[in-house]
C-alpha cells in the first residue's frame, strides 16, 4: 500500500525507529490480527488503497481468514501535519472506536468524519 497514490508515510518510513512509539497492540483480538498504522492524505485515498487495486482481494477474503470479530477492524482518525501518531496513540483512539461508536475523534469507514469534524462520506470509485 506504500505505493498508493495519497500514501504519505508509516512506521517503517521514518528513520528514527522509536519515532512512533513503542510497538503495543490493541487490547482486542488475540494478538494475531494484522496491525498497521499510517498516515494518508485522505480517506478517498486510504479506501481506494486498502479496497481496489492490489490489495482488494484481501477484504474480499476477510470471512474465510478471520474469524468475526466483536470489536473494530480498523479506527481512523484525522492528525495535524506536524504530529506523528504513536502505537499507543492508535491503540487508545481503538478502544474508544470500541466504547462510544464512530465519533470525530474515532471512526470507520461506515461512518467518516472529514478533517472539520463533519460527518462526510468516502468517494468510492465502484459507487
Amino acid at each position: 500500500m506504500a505505493s498508493s497514490p495519497g500514501y504519505v508515510s508509516g512506521p517503517h518510513d521514518s528513520p528514527e525507529p522509536d519515532a512512533w512509539g513503542a510497538y503495543v497492540v490493541p487490547e482486542f483480538g488475540d494478538g494475531r490480527e494484522a496491525q498497521t498504522l499510517s498516515l494518508w492524505e485522505g480517506l478517498d485515498s486510504l479506501h481506494a488503497a486498502a479496497y481496489h487495486g492490489d490489495h482488494l482481494g484481501a477484504p474480499k477474503k476477510r470471512k474465510e481468514w478471520f474469524k468475526d470479530a466483536e470489536h473494530p477492524s480498523h479506527v481512523l482518525w484525522w492528525v495535524d501535519d506536524e504530529h506523528t501518531p504513536t502505537w499507543q496513540e492508535a491503540c487508545e483512539r481503538h478502544r474508544e472506536l470500541h466504547e462510544n461508536g464512530p465519533t470525530a475523534s474515532a471512526f470507520n469507514f461506515r461512518q467518516p468524519y472529514g478533517s472539520d469534524g463533519v460527518p462526510t462520506r468516502v468517494e468510492r470509485p465502484d459507487a
